[in-house]
């Protein structure tokens, strides 16, 4: 039976095809209907190595694309060369339709369809401020300087309590006139080897210190800024020199609490809901600043009674360190004033910063502004 109808009708009944016969079939069927995926992912490819939206063509129009438009030989390019009668073969080229037609799909929706007219009027962004080479190179004086004191001051310090384990107490002047007396007490061996040699390294820095000092001097005098900064009184080269080279651009600051905010000179704040909390300063910034504006300010707090005044009064309130900190943060605010308006102390004193508003006195806006 199964012959005669093979006979008469030419063909064979479905369970007697091959394999091969099917897998064309299939083969066939996914062809067409890939066929606008594959024309919109060859014109996304082409799109993408032009970089310009001009290419790029909507889905309407890569469906009705003629096939006949596209390169021969153009699937070898997108897809390497496998073999065709392998099942792992098709997994892999369905696998590989199905993600570029994903891409395709992707940028269909990041591209923009909109007019980027408006972005011309934006304002520009922000520049960040760079320091010079110049700049780098003056802060590497800066801080060898500052390294080379504190290592000196760790060896006095060390030679002082060598000095008041033999019952010797003058602070300052044992460097003044009682270093013989230093180096007269009889010792210990090894006590007496620790002795000679800090007191050996003692007189090798003092010759590197002073000549550094001497050079921050030099430089000082081939920059105004720091020459104006050095006319407020408890301010010397060193801290003048130091702050003109951290700040930079006094016109990046809005206001003096973005700079005592910028030298970590402000509480850090852990509020949270109606409670609000302040702590410790931040320490954002150059550390070595921040040591040198303490110093400077522990100097004029000692030379101007208005500033002795606010010092007595805050350390009787909330203690000597939080004082030293706020009179710190109140001569940094000061020179960066004199520092942004070209004043000298005694503009600024005279002037202040706002002497334009009215119902101000200048002395009492001089007062407001540097606290």
């Amino acid at each position: 039976m199964l012959t005669s109808a093979k006979l008469k009708t030419g063909c064979q009944p479905r369970s007697m095809k091959s394999k091969t016969h099917w897998r064309r079939r299939i083969r066939s069927k996914r062809a067409q209907k890939g066929t606008a995926t594959r024309v919109r992912t060859n014109r996304l490819v082409s799109w993408s190595k032009k970089k310009t939206t001009a290419a790029k063509l909507s889905r309407a129009d890569m469906r009705n694309l003629d096939q006949e438009a596209r390169p021969p030989g153009w699937e070898r390019k997108i897809m390497p060369d496998t073999r065709k009668d392998s099942a792992a073969t098709e997994i892999l080229q369905s696998a590989f339709w199905w993600y570029l037609d994903l891409v395709g799909w992707i940028a269909d929706f990041l591209t923009p369809q909109v007019s980027l007219s408006h972005y011309r009027f934006a304002p520009p962004a922000p520049r960040i401020w760079v320091p010079s080479w110049e700049n780098r190179d003056l802060r590497q004086l800066l801080w060898h300087r500052h390294r080379m004191v504190q290592a000196r001051t760790r060896i006095m310090n060390q030679l002082q309590a060598v000095a008041l384990n033999e019952g010797l107490r003058c602070k300052k002047r044992l460097w003044r006139s009682e270093r013989q007396r230093l180096e007269s007490f009889p010792l210990a061996p090894w006590a007496s080897r620790r002795r000679h040699d800090l007191l050996e390294l003692l007189d090798r820095l003092n010759p590197t210190i002073a000549e550094l000092s001497q050079a921050v001097e030099q430089e000082v005098e081939k920059c105004l800024e720091a020459q104006r900064l050095a006319t407020h009184p408890g301010v010397g080269p060193l801290t003048a020199m130091a702050f003109v080279l951290i700040i930079g651009k006094a016109e990046r600051f809005h206001c003096g609490k973005q700079v005592a905010s910028y030298l970590g000179l402000v509480p850090l704040e852990d509020s949270s809901g109606n409670r609000r909390r302040l702590g410790h300063i931040t320490k954002q910034g150059s550390s070595m600043l921040r040591f040198l504006l303490v110093e400077a300010a522990q100097v004029t707090v000692r030379s101007l009674p208005e500033w002795h005044r606010r010092y007595f009064h805050l350390m009787m309130r909330r203690g000597r360190i939080i004082a030293k900190v706020a009179m710190a943060r109140r001569l940094a605010i000061c020179l960066y004033w004199m520092m942004r308006q070209g004043w000298d102390y005694q503009q600024w004193v005279e002037f202040g910063s706002h002497v334009e508003q009215p119902g101000k006195s200048p002395w009492c806006v001089a007062k407001h502004r540097a606290y």
